[in-house]
């Protein structure tokens, strides 16, 4: 993945790790953990833990500054067309970021945001280096 140079290469291996959910889901059934940690980028996980009733916990390494502000932005939308600088929405306080946030990738990632956000917690980066 860290190779990709374009959406449609990524949107490929996302693809391709969703051929991993017969296997894996095999793999549970026959070897049940305590819990399941999931990478973000494979929602498909959380319909097998809930199938399973296996605490499933989400796993991002995006920072966590990251996290609410994309959280803020699904909660938040900004406008159609917007462009430079902006004010993150329904921070405590005004943080402003440089360039307006990719709107392509939005249709992505929200609901993947929302499936991460139903786990029973979140392994996250949290830490300034």
């Amino acid at each position: 993945l860290s190779a990709v140079t374009d959406i449609d290469s990524g949107y490929k291996i996302y693809q391709a790790a969703t051929l991993l959910r017969e296997p894996v889901e095999h793999f549970v059934e026959q070897h049940r953990p305590d819990c399941i940690v999931a990478d973000f980028c494979f929602p498909w996980v959380d319909e097998v833990a809930n199938k399973l009733h296996i605490p499933r916990f989400a796993f991002n390494g995006f920072s966590l500054f990251t996290l609410c502000a994309m959280e803020s932005l699904k909660s938040h939308p900004l406008p159609e067309n917007a462009s430079g600088p902006f004010i993150i929405p329904n921070f405590p306080d005004n943080i402003v970021i440089n360039s307006t946030p990719p709107m392509e990738s939005k249709p992505f990632l929200d609901p993947h945001l929302t499936i991460a956000l139903k786990s029973h917690g979140f392994i996250i980066n949290s830490f300034v280096e």
